[in-house]
């Protein structure tokens, strides 16, 4: 059997939410039209209100920060700090922030952010078109000296969004990654022939036309709680065992990671717009690849992939899978856009082009002065590596190698 690894968006998901006591802190008084609450149920019904015809990141949906900060966030100790701006006509925007420790430091900082690959924050249309830089600085450094937060850090602002220089990226430093992204916007076949040579179009066909002919080969969609509960441990599994070989981390070891993306899993399933889904391609009783992806307004967001590492590795099941995705993407009217995440990797070039990220770092005290100081030179420093290949590809090997220890001390 196979089936498209596609969903359909045609709606914003309003699953009911579970919601807890509310606490607020009170805005500060120079703007009325200001709310800053420290609860998520507290502001759900603004978000909610907000979210279907507000433009935002995926990694702003309520769903999706919800799940985060009960599963993930809570055992951090991150304390929400939401900011709401509203008017006449409602909620104008909405700022998914949070406190955090960090070395012995409070600080601000967007929820979630170590699970997400962009930050937008959610407005309507017209505030984001009207947004002013310096009010924007000064609502953050308010927010965060009545907080008794020392920093303002604020990772991976997209530079240029929805048609402008995001509003929160004017001060902003480079971020050490970019985001890929690419347009999905005719059929596979006509995007295929643009942007890939023959020589590569002929090598994709091959490794397909041998996974077709191994015995249950199938691409689909998870939907039932028990594949998905299976789907994720494999997914995760074969992660962590990438991780072992190469050295780099899984990116799902924070506690509660597993329970946070079931969460979401389970609630997408068979939604029209899922804030998470799991596809996966099949061969021989085994998942050889699987992806989690997301859609939010008119992006398809592939958040995060496993390949398995035995032999039919070198059939390369994680381009098929992803070729399957895309081709989903472009029979949907309704996306537009591919969204790869993070990080500057092979198999993302043929689709999609880096786009800069920006990180704002705002002190409000000494403390965070030096604090700032110190990240600006470990951010110049990733920065400096990843953007010299010969530097990159040196630090790739060493990872290697030392995992490679690892193993044999096991």
């Amino acid at each position: 059997m196979h089936r498209s690894a596609g969903t359909a968006a045609r709606s914003i998901d309003r699953t009911e939410f579970p919601t807890s006591p509310a606490a607020s802190l009170p805005a500060p008084g120079t703007s009325p039209a200001l709310t800053i609450v420290q609860n998520l149920g507290e502001a759900r019904s603004r978000w909610l209100q907000l979210q279907p015809s507000g433009i935002y990141g995926h990694y702003q949906r309520f769903d999706w920060l919800e799940a985060w900060h009960v599963h993930v966030g809570s055992a951090l100790g991150v304390t929400p700090l939401i900011i709401i701006s509203e008017d006449a006509s409602g909620p104008a925007m909405i700022l998914p922030m949070a406190l955090n420790r960090r070395g012995g430091t409070t600080v601000l900082e967007w929820m979630g952010w170590q699970q997400g690959n962009q930050n937008t924050g959610l407005w309507r249309a017209d505030a984001y078109a009207a947004a002013d830089p310096g009010e924007l600085s000064r609502l953050l450094l308010r927010t965060a000296r009545e907080a008794g937060a020392s920093l303002v850090d604020l990772r991976n602002i997209p530079v240029t969004w929805e048609g402008r220089t995001h509003p929160l990226a004017h001060k902003g430093t480079p971020a050490k990654d970019a985001v890929f992204r690419g347009e999905v916007a005719e059929p596979l076949a006509v995007l295929r022939a643009r942007l890939q040579s023959k020589d590569s179009r002929k090598k994709d066909a091959r490794k397909r036309k041998a996974l077709e002919a191994l015995p249950g080969f199938a691409i689909r969609t998870l939907e039932t709680a028990a594949e998905i509960e299976s789907g994720l441990d494999t997914l995760i599994s074969q992660r962590q065992e990438r991780a072992r070989q190469t050295g780099i981390p899984s990116g799902f070891s924070a506690p509660g990671q597993r329970a946070f993306l079931r969460k979401l899993l389970l609630a997408g399933a068979g939604k029209p717009f899922p804030a998470l889904q799991i596809n996966v391609l099949e061969a021989e009783g085994e998942v050889l690849a699987a992806y989690l992806s997301g859609l939010s307004g008119n992006t398809c967001y592939a958040y995060a992939n496993s390949i398995g590492s035995g032999s039919h590795a070198q059939f390369s099941p994680g381009i098929t899978l992803l070729s399957s995705l895309i081709e989903a993407c472009c029979e949907n009217p309704a996306i537009r856009t591919l969204d790869l995440g993070l990080g500057d990797e092979r198999y993302k070039h043929p689709w999609t082009r880096p786009e800069p990220l920006s990180d704002l770092v705002l002190a409000v005290d000494i403390r965070g002065r030096l604090i700032r100081l110190v990240l600006d030179v470990r951010r110049m420093l990733m920065r400096g590596l990843r953007q010299t290949p010969a530097l990159w590809t040196s630090v790739r090997a060493v990872r290697r190698f030392a995992a490679r220890l690892r193993r044999l001390k096991d």
